[in-house]
């Protein structure tokens, strides 16, 4: 399984971004984080920083006030702010019919002879801990001989935690590459947009 991020702009459309912004810093409270994710790994832990073993790349921050939680909702159009306060490992109720989840006949009796899956997430400026938690929820849930990658598709963002490099504390490709054991950080694949029309 490889995890993989696509620009489909190209780098002059960036100028001016730089370092800093929301998300840009990782909390040093690292260590009073506990994981209280009781559901499937089926891609094991998610979130370690492979370069220092036990070290969380993403911490959740403390519930914001009011004001913060505002101001989150008018960036992005819902609440931010607290998202970034839960967990990136979520337990997922079974919302299926009482009587789906019962009746088994129509699963396949195994995995084998299924094929195998990408998962593309295209995003523009998306908030850090939506789109982690989203890509933790792929590999908690989907068998690793079912997923064969996942792509990550920035269509033009200019959030300064998506747009900067692997080595920028914060950043998404930092998280990536370092985050996710089996991932495959490939340099960020810079295309022109289709042209339109």
């Amino acid at each position: 399984m490889h995890i993989r991020l696509q620009k489909l702009r190209t780098a002059h459309d960036f100028a001016g971004v730089g370092g800093g912004g929301a998300g840009a810093s990782v909390s040093a409270s690292v260590s009073t984080f506990v994981d209280h994710y009781t559901g499937p790994r089926m891609h094991g832990p998610l979130g370690l920083d492979k370069r220092t073993p036990g070290r969380r790349l993403w911490v959740p921050t403390p519930v914001p006030g009011v004001a913060e939680q505002k101001a989150g909702i008018r960036h992005h159009g819902f609440n931010a702010t607290l998202s970034e306060s839960l967990p990136l490992d979520r337990t997922v109720l079974d919302k299926r019919a009482r009587q789906c989840a019962a009746d088994t006949r129509n699963y396949p009796p195994s995995l084998a002879g299924l094929p195998d899956t990408t998962v593309i997430f295209v995003f523009v400026n998306e908030e850090k801990s939506v789109l982690l938690r989203s890509i933790h929820s792929v590999l908690n849930r989907s068998p690793p001989e079912l997923l064969k990658e996942i792509i990550l598709v920035d269509d033009g963002s200019d959030e300064a935690y998506i747009t900067g490099g692997v080595d920028i504390p914060g950043s998404l490709a930092e998280y990536v590459c370092n985050a996710f054991v089996h991932a495959l950080m490939n340099e960020w694949v810079c295309r022109s947009p289709p042209p339109c029309g």
